[in-house]
């Protein structure tokens, strides 16, 4: 696909993140599974000749303290915060329920992918050890920022689990 940017001469640099979704690994699609930019990129209708490939990890980004941002929510971007952990450190799930995909990590640890409106599962499993007694949560999110996130004790896999769900 295209995408056309409005351009001024005061813009002197152009960032464009690309989600890595895997590849097939089998069958006939794989020689036709191409992802990440595919194309030529086009500055002004000319070819983009010089460009540098950064690695974002989010392990490693240095979190800001006391920070408040006042902007309004909107993604790609990087969501932290930071709460007390429960007195008891018991394995939950981090329900993302309104986020919609992105990848969380909580102290450190990579929780995983959400995808909440694909799936295969809503919730991210969050072993008890993983908890401290102040927690940082980080949301990757890639497309749209929830409201909030949840820590429930019961998983959400998003699987149908009556007739109706089955259309049977």
């Amino acid at each position: 696909g295209t995408i056309t940017l409005a351009t001024s001469p005061t813009i002197s640099e152009v960032r464009i993140l690309v989600e890595n979704l895997g590849r097939v690994n089998h069958g006939r699609h794989m020689a036709s599974d191409y992802k990440g930019i595919t194309k030529k990129i086009l500055i002004n209708g000319e070819e983009m000749k010089r460009a540098k490939v950064c690695l974002l990890d989010p392990l490693h980004i240095k979190i800001p303290k006391d920070e408040k941002s006042t902007a309004p929510i909107s993604a790609p971007a990087l969501y932290c915060g930071e709460f007390v952990g429960p007195p008891k450190k018991k394995d939950s799930f981090l329900d993302p329920t309104g986020w919609e995909h992105g990848f969380a990590i909580l102290n450190q640890e990579t929780l995983g992918r959400y995808w909440p409106g694909t799936g295969p599962q809503v919730t991210l499993y969050t072993p008890g050890v993983y908890l401290t007694r102040l927690n940082t949560l980080c949301m990757l999110e890639i497309d749209k920022v929830g409201d909030s996130v949840a820590f429930v004790a019961k998983s959400n896999l998003g699987l149908a689990t009556t007739k109706e769900q089955l259309n049977i």
